[in-house]
């Protein structure tokens, strides 16, 4: 926390410091953002590279978290009161009862996916505790502020040109970008509500609902971009194309085992009926 805190100050001060050599008010703004934007950046960066030189060991006794430098932690499986999915900082967070001892698995780690399994088959009980009383999940705004970002830029210059009679590409250009990043948001779901029969995800201005009789499979998928890993819960249909919900607040753990519980239990609600 330290050494990112110093990265974070030091490039501040740096940004400011070419801000102010500026006599205008826009250079002075735009060093503050870029400031805290790139000491943002380089101290995530920093954070990052040291947790991703730990390593992870585990047994049929427990889970062992072995730093880089310092002392190494160890949680028996039956100590574990928690698994929580932290899918924007693209970790599994475990706990012991007492919430003194903490292991924070990171998805980049080589061979994830196998110590995932290992991590969820020694835990379901207490995964299913935690999940078994949640009925809404609720997506992060991490893509809509991204979208936003990227997006609005684009609808401003496109104004602009309208504003200085500008026709053609110059106006068109911007203003399809800006609207592709609205649609991006359009697209993106605010949260997922699961009930005996059916998950609805709610999306802005509109939903759909996905009867657990139309569903094949529910699995956790890992999906990779540019060096990033999401877990991503995946939802297979008998028709149309599969649906990936990932980016919740309550994680991808708890949100796979309350649709799995769900979808099961209306599996059997439904047999007796079918045989009649």
């Amino acid at each position: 926390m330290f050494g990112g805190a110093a990265v974070f100050t030091a490039f501040a001060a740096l940004g400011l410091a070419l801000a102010v050599s500026k006599s205008d008010r826009f250079s002075v703004g735009l060093g503050f953002v870029a400031a805290v934007g790139f000491g943002s950046l380089a101290t995530l960066g920093l954070r990052s590279f040291t947790r991703l030189r730990a390593r992870i060991a585990l047994n049929e006794t427990g889970i062992w978290y072995l730093p880089h430098s310092g002392k190494c932690t160890f949680i028996p499986w039956k100590d574990v009161s928690n698994v929580k999915a932290d899918d924007t900082g693209q970790r599994l967070v475990l706990t012991d009862a007492s919430k003194r001892r903490e292991i924070r698995v990171e998805y980049q780690l080589q061979h994830f996916k196998n110590v995932r399994d290992s991590v969820l088959a020694h835990s379901a009980a207490q995964i299913h505790e935690h999940a078994s009383s949640l009925t809404c999940f609720h997506r992060t705004w991490v893509n809509k502020v991204i979208f936003a970002v990227v997006g609005s830029p684009f609808l401003i210059i496109s104004w602009v040109n309208y504003k200085q009679g500008l026709n053609g590409m110059p106006l068109f250009f911007p203003l399809c970008f800006g609207i592709m990043a609205g649609i991006m948001v359009v697209m993106d779901p605010l949260r997922g509500s699961i009930t005996s029969e059916a998950v609805t995800i709610e999306y802005p201005g509109w939903k759909r609902t996905i009867l657990f009789d139309s569903i094949t499979r529910i699995a956790i998928e890992d999906v990779h971009s540019r060096g990033n890993a999401w877990a991503a819960v995946v939802i297979e249909r008998k028709k149309n194309g599969p649906i990936k919900l990932f980016r919740f607040n309550e994680g991808s753990v708890a949100l796979h085992d309350a649709l799995q519980t769900a979808w099961i239990n209306a599996g059997q609600r439904k047999e007796p009926a079918d045989r009649c």
